[in-house]
């Protein structure tokens, strides 16, 4: 992969033409050069594909840097023995055990807002949530340990639950002017005194 990303220059010319290969098309090592190229030269890092499921980010004016060969083999060896699974969420939830612990951090999907292809059409949806709850509840209920990010108004499905809220910056909208503090919340169902011992 460092291999790779050391041939590629960067130039809008060779961003737009990577953006438009399919990753299919690719090798699992082009593949993976590809997903960090595009990554680390879209504008702020966005993920996004429209209708059919193609790659659209625009190539950013303040791109970032392509890791170096030491940091990708510090990732590689920090992924040894890891198991990268690819999969519907409500699958790899099911599989927890108890003294499993989960972080979740779906994307945030709000009802009557508009979809706008972030995280591939046909991902995590307001669709989802109704699985998404009934599989932590599951969890719960088997003695998995979880940790929920997102939205307030999601605190109503799981009542029992300990919250937090947080504010935070979001930089990814296309306006300055857009970019604001918003307030999300960390959902917990087991204990800090738990949580802190461990």
């Amino acid at each position: 992969v460092a291999h790779i990303l050391g041939e590629w220059g960067r130039s809008a010319d060779f961003y737009y033409f990577l953006r438009f290969v399919q990753p299919n098309d690719l090798d699992a090592v082009a593949r993976a050069a590809r997903f960090i190229y595009l990554n680390r030269h879209s504008f702020n890092g966005v993920y996004r594909t429209n209708v059919n499921g193609q790659y659209n980010v625009p190539m950013g004016t303040k791109t970032g840097i392509v890791p170096t060969d030491a940091q990708l083999c510090c990732f590689a060896a920090r992924l040894q023995g890891c198991s990268l699974l690819s999969r519907d969420f409500e699958e790899i939830v099911d599989a927890g055990k108890r003294g499993d612990f989960y972080y979740l951090d779906p994307p945030y999907s709000e009802p009557h807002t508009r979809f706008r292809g972030e995280y591939g059409y046909g991902s995590f949806s307001t669709k989802d949530e109704d699985r998404l709850v009934a599989a932590l509840i599951r969890a719960t209920e088997r003695g998995v340990m979880v940790l929920l990010s997102y939205k307030p108004y999601i605190i109503h499905r799981l009542a029992r639950w300990q919250a937090e809220f947080i504010t935070l910056k979001r930089s990814v909208g296309g306006f300055g002017s857009r970019r604001k503090d918003v307030t999300e919340v960390l959902m917990r169902n087991y204990s800090n005194a738990y949580h802190a011992g461990d």
